[in-house]
C-alpha cells in the first residue's frame, strides 16, 4: 500500500467563472473503489480535514477521499453563499475527479459524509441531487440556516448571525426565501434514493439538535425507511460529541459510527441509486438527477416542484414560493439525447425548438408567472444538427458589430438634479433607499439572423474601482425602452451622442422628469425588468481589473428572435448593502476595458423530407384505389 496525497487540485465551476480546490486521496495499489466525500464544518476549510483522518479511512475501508473547498475556503475564488449556489462545487468536484481519476473511483459508488455545516450540506445535497449519493451522513447537521423561528440556526445561535447575514445576504427577517431555498428540512421529499444516517447529541450546543429532530419528524410523517437516525445523551457510553474525528483512537466518539457507515459504502445494497421513472420532486433552488436538472431563475431564493414522466419526456414545473420576482426563469436540462441535434419541444401547447450540445444534453429555456405554472413535453428530432456560425462579439473592443446603437448608463436613485459625470465608470450600489444602477445594450439587429440558436451568450464586464464592498450583482433583461433626455442634461455633462453615453443620471419620484428617461414614462421599477437570468458575486478582495462573465442565454435569444424585445439588461445589486463599486464602461480610455458581450449561435437544418421508393408510391396508389372502390 502506498497512500497518494494530492493536494489543491484545482477544477472550475460550471456556474461562473471561478476557479476552486479539492484534495484527493487514494492507496495507489487499488482501483475502482468507494468515493467518500468528506465536508468540513461551518467556517472551516478542507485543511481541518488532516491527513492522519484520510489515511484511517483509506486502511480500513480501502476508500477514495475526497475534500471540497467550496467557493470563498482557503484560495478557492468566489464568494461563500451558505448552502446555496455552492453546493454546486460540490457536484463539479466529484465530476472533476470522476474524471481525472476514473481509475480509482467507482462511479457507481459515491458517498458523502459531512460534519456540522458540513452536515448542513448533506442534507440540502441528498435533496438536491437526490440520486447521487449511495450513502449519505450527517454529524450534528444544520437542516435549517434561519427561516424557521425559533428553530432555524441564525435564531439559536448569535454568534453565527454577522457570518450568515454576510453570506446570504442579510437577516431572515429580510432576505426569507434566501434562508428557506438553503434548508435541507424543507425539501426532504427528495431524500428518499440514498441511505441517510443522522448522528446528534442531544447536548450539543454548537448545532441544537433540534435540527436533527425535525428532519426525523418530517421523515417519518413521510413514510421514508431509508433514514436512520442515532442520538445520545448524558450517560451514555459513546457520544456524538460535536468535532472532527480526527484522533486516531478506536475510542474517540465519532470513529465508533464509521465501522457501520463504511460497512454500508463498501456493500452493493446502496450503489448507484436512481429516481423513479415517474414522479414528483421539489426544488430547491436547483435540482439535478441522471436524467434531468432544473434551475429556477439563479437558484439564489426560487424554490418549486417538478412533476415528472421521464418515459414520456414531460415535465410540469411550478414555483412554490413567491418572491418579489413577477416572473420566474426556468432552465430545464434533459440528458442522454443525441449529441448536436434540434429538438421540438412543446412548452404550454406551443412549439419551440432547441438544441442538443455535444454531450447530448438538451436545454430548454423559458419563463413563466410566479404563480402559475408551464408544461414541457419533448416531442422529438427537429433538426439533424445546425451549421456553427462564428463567434459574434458585440461591443467596443472588436468583433463584427462594432459601434452601433450600444450604449450604457447607470442610474442613482438617490440623487436629484444635476450631477457632475462620470464619464468612464458604471457605478453600482445595493442601499435600498439609493440605489446605483448600472443598464446597458448592445445592438444586435442585422448581425445574428432572426432564426438562430444561440447557444451561449457571456456579457463581460470589468471591475475599474472596488471600494471595498462584497456585492451580489443579479443580470436582469430590461422590459421597457430607455434613453438620456436631452432638456435635463446639466451643464458639466456632455450631452448623449447617438449609440453611446455614461452618465451619473438620477430618477425623479415626483413625476417632474428625470435623467434617465423611459419610453413608456414613469419611474424605474421592478415593472422594467424581468427576473434574474445569472448572479454573480464581487468579493471584497477583488482588484481593479478583475473580469466577471455573466451567462444571458435566454435574453439574448429573445434579442436575435426580435430586435424590438432588445431594451438591454440591467445589473441590480440583490442583498441591499450600502456598498458600492464601479465597473468600467464603454467609455473607458483602454477598449479593452470595456464591457462587450460574446454570442455563439447555430443556425438549424431541417431533417431531409426522403422522397418515397416506387414500391412505396406504388402502395399508396393501391390503397388510393381501394378508397375509390369503398365509395
Amino acid at each position: 500500500m502506498a497512500i497518494q496525497n494530492i493536494i489543491g487540485v484545482s477544477y472550475q465551476s460550471s456556474l461562473v467563472n471561478i476557479n476552486l480546490l479539492y484534495d484527493i486521496s487514494y492507496d495507489d495499489a487499488l482501483t475502482k473503489r468507494p468515493l467518500i466525500v468528506l465536508m468540513h464544518g461551518f467556517g472551516d476549510t478542507r485543511v481541518a480535514v488532516v491527513q492522519a483522518w484520510k489515511e484511517r479511512l483509506i486502511t480500513n475501508y480501502s476508500v477514495v477521499c475526497l475534500v471540497v473547498d467550496m467557493r470563498g475556503r482557503t484560495t478557492s475564488e468566489g464568494h461563500e453563499d451558505c448552502n446555496g449556489r455552492e453546493l454546486y462545487d460540490i457536484y463539479d468536484a466529484i465530476q472533476n475527479a470522476l474524471q481525472n481519476y476514473s481509475n480509482r473511483i467507482d462511479e457507481t459508488n459515491i458517498n458523502i459524509i459531512g460534519y456540522s455545516g458540513g452536515g448542513g450540506n448533506v442534507f440540502k445535497m441528498v435533496c438536491a441531487f437526490p440520486d447521487l449519493f449511495g450513502v449519505a451522513c450527517s454529524f450534528f447537521g444544520i437542516s435549517d440556516y434561519g427561516y424557521d423561528n425559533p428553530d432555524g440556526w441564525w435564531h439559536t445561535t448569535p454568534a453565527r448571525r454577522a457570518q450568515l447575514e454576510d453570506w446570504i445576504g442579510s437577516s431572515p427577517a429580510v432576505l426569507s426565501d434566501n434562508y428557506y431555498i438553503r434548508g435541507g428540512v424543507f425539501f426532504l421529499n427528495n431524500a428518499q434514493y440514498s441511505r441517510c444516517r443522522t448522528y446528534h447529541d442531544l447536548q450539543d450546543a454548537g448545532v441544537p439538535p433540534i435540527n436533527s429532530q425535525n428532519v426525523e419528524t418530517e421523515i417519518t410523517a413521510l413514510g421514508y425507511t431509508n433514514w436512520v437516525f442515532d442520538y445520545t445523551d448524558i450517560g451514555d457510553p459513546i457520544r456524538w460529541i460535536h468535532g472532527y474525528p480526527i484522533v486516531a483512537n478506536p475510542g474517540e466518539p465519532c470513529i465508533q459510527a464509521e465501522a457501520t457507515i463504511f460497512g454500508e459504502i463498501n456493500g452493493e445494497t446502496y450503489k448507484n441509486p436512481s429516481i423513479t421513472n415517474l414522479g414528483s420532486l421539489l426544488i430547491p433552488g436547483n435540482l439535478k438527477t441522471k436524467f434531468f436538472g432544473v434551475w429556477l431563475n439563479n437558484g439564489w431564493n426560487d424554490a418549486g416542484t417538478v412533476d415528472y414522466d421521464i418515459e414520456a419526456d414531460k415535465y410540469t414545473i411550478r414555483n412554490n414560493i413567491i418572491t418579489l420576482n413577477n416572473d420566474v426563469y426556468v432552465t430545464l436540462e434533459i440528458y442522454n439525447k443525441e449529441p448536436n441535434r434540434f429538438y421540438s419541444v412543446n412548452i404550454d401547447s406551443v412549439n419551440y425548438q432547441f438544441y442538443s450540445d455535444e454531450n447530448g444534453t438538451l436545454r430548454i429555456y423559458t419563463q413563466f408567472d410566479a404563480n402559475e405554472s408551464i408544461e414541457i413535453i419533448i416531442i422529438g428530432l427537429l433538426y439533424i444538427g445546425g451549421i456553427i456560425m462564428p463567434t459574434v462579439v458585440f461591443g467596443e473592443i472588436g468583433g463584427e458589430a462594432i459601434g452601433g446603437d450600444h450604449k450604457d448608463a447607470y442610474i442613482s436613485e438617490g440623487l436629484t438634479g444635476n450631477a457632475q459625470p462620470q464619464l468612464n465608470v458604471l457605478w453600482i450600489r445595493g442601499f435600498l433607499t439609493a440605489r446605483f444602477i448600472p443598464i446597458l445594450r448592445f445592438s444586435l439587429d442585422g448581425h445574428i439572423p432572426t432564426n438562430a440558436i444561440v447557444t451561449s451568450a457571456v456579457l463581460t464586464v470589468i471591475l475599474a474601482v472596488n471600494s471595498g464592498g462584497a456585492l451580489i450583482v443579479e443580470a436582469r433583461n430590461l422590459l421597457t425602452a430607455w434613453g438620456v433626455d436631452p432638456i435635463t442634461e446639466g451643464a458639466n455633462e456632455n450631452p448623449a451622442t447617438a449609440g453611446q453615453g455614461t452618465y451619473r443620471r438620477s430618477i425623479d419620484f415626483n413625476g417632474a422628469g428625470g435623467d434617465v428617461v423611459w419610453a413608456g414614462g414613469g419611474n424605474f421599477s421592478a415593472n422594467d425588468y424581468d427576473a434574474p437570468e445569472d448572479t454573480f458575486n464581487i468579493g471584497v478582495g477583488d482588484l481593479a481589473g478583475q473580469v466577471y462573465n455573466i451567462n444571458i442565454p435566454i435574453m439574448t435569444q429573445a434579442w436575435v428572435a426580435n430586435d424590438n424585445n432588445n431594451f438591454g439588461l440591467t445589473l441590480i445589486e440583490s442583498s441591499g448593502v450600502n456598498l458600492f463599486n464601479r465597473f468600467h464602461s464603454q467609455e473607458a480610455v483602454l477598449a479593452a476595458n470595456r464591457p462587450y458581450l460574446t454570442v455563439n449561435y447555430i443556425i438549424p437544418v431541417p431533417i431531409p423530407t426522403p422522397e418515397p421508393s416506387v414500391s412505396e408510391v406504388k402502395r399508396i396508389l393501391n390503397q388510393y384505389k381501394m378508397f375509390e372502390r369503398n365509395f
